[in-house]
C-alpha cells in the first residue's frame, strides 16, 4: 500500500470507530435485528416480543381462537357445553403477548360469565407467565374477541392484576402445561381461600382446570376435573 493510500484510509477507518461508540454510547445496539428506535414509553416496559421468542408467538397462536366443551359434556353430564374465545389484542406492543379472553354457557354466548385479559411475558429460560387481568367495565366489552373496537380507549393501565394468579407454562412433548406455583390467588366464592388452575395446551386442544379450595385445602367449587376445550375450526 502506498503512502498515500494509507494517509486517506487511517481518517476513515477513525470516524467508522467513533461512529460505533458513538451508537454504543447512546443505547443503539442492536446493529442486526432490524428494528427501528422507539422512544420510551413507561406504559410499555421492556420484554420479549413475539418475533424474538418463538416460542411465545406459538403459545399464543395456540391459545387464540374458539374453542367449545360440547363433546364433553355429552359424554358427561358433570360438565357445561361452554365456549371459550380468545383473541390477540394491542399487537402494536412489545412488551409480550396481550389477549382478551371470555368464556360463556353455549346458549348463551351474549352474556359471558367470565371475561379476562391474559398477559403472556418470558419468566424465565423454560417458562412463559400467564397473567390475569380483570377489565374495569367487561359489560362493554363483550364480543371484543370478534371485534376489538368494543375494547374502545382500553389500555393495560386500566386493569387490574390478580396477584398471585398467574399460570406458568413450560413446552414439553407438543403441548403446554403449566398451573399456579402458589396459593397466593385470592378467592372467596363460596367460602374458598384461594383458586389453583392447572393448564394444557395443544394446537388442538385446551384442558383447564380451576377450582376453589378452603383454608384446609378441601375443594369448594369448581369441576372436579379439567374441562375439555375443543378447537372450533372455522
Amino acid at each position: 500500500m502506498t503512502p498515500y493510500l494509507r494517509s486517506r484510509i487511517r481518517p476513515l477507518l477513525l470516524c467508522a470507530l467513533v461512529a460505533v461508540a458513538a451508537a454504543l454510547v447512546s443505547g443503539c445496539t442492536c446493529f442486526t435485528c432490524g428494528d427501528v428506535p422507539r422512544a420510551y414509553d413507561p406504559d410499555s416496559p421492556p420484554a420479549t416480543s413475539r418475533r424474538a421468542d418463538p416460542d411465545l408467538a406459538r403459545l399464543a397462536r395456540w391459545l387464540s381462537g374458539s374453542f367449545s366443551s360440547q363433546e364433553q359434556a355429552l359424554a358427561d353430564p358433570e360438565f357445561r357445553d361452554i365456549r371459550l374465545h380468545a383473541s390477540i389484542i394491542w399487537s402494536q406492543r412489545h412488551d409480550g403477548v396481550w389477549l382478551y379472553v371470555e368464556q360463556a354457557a353455549a346458549d348463551q354466548q351474549d352474556a359471558p360469565y367470565r371475561q379476562r385479559i391474559y398477559h403472556l411475558m418470558r419468566a424465565n429460560e423454560t417458562q412463559i407467565e400467564s397473567a390475569v387481568y380483570l377489565l374495569p367495565h367487561p359489560e362493554k366489552n363483550v364480543g371484543a374477541w370478534k371485534d376489538q373496537s368494543l375494547l374502545g380507549t382500553l389500555s393495560p393501565s386500566d386493569l387490574t392484576l390478580r396477584e398471585g394468579c398467574s399460570v406458568f407454562l413450560r413446552f414439553e412433548d407438543n403441548r403446554y402445561i403449566g398451573r399456579t406455583p402458589s396459593d397466593d390467588c385470592v378467592s372467596d366464592l363460596e367460602g374458598a381461600a384461594y383458586a389453583k388452575s392447572d393448564v394444557e395446551l395443544d394446537p388442538l386442544s385446551l384442558k383447564s382446570w380451576d377450582r376453589g379450595l378452603n383454608a384446609e385445602g378441601t375443594q369448594v367449587w369448581g369441576a372436579e376435573t379439567a374441562y375439555v376445550f375443543k378447537r372450533i375450526l372455522q
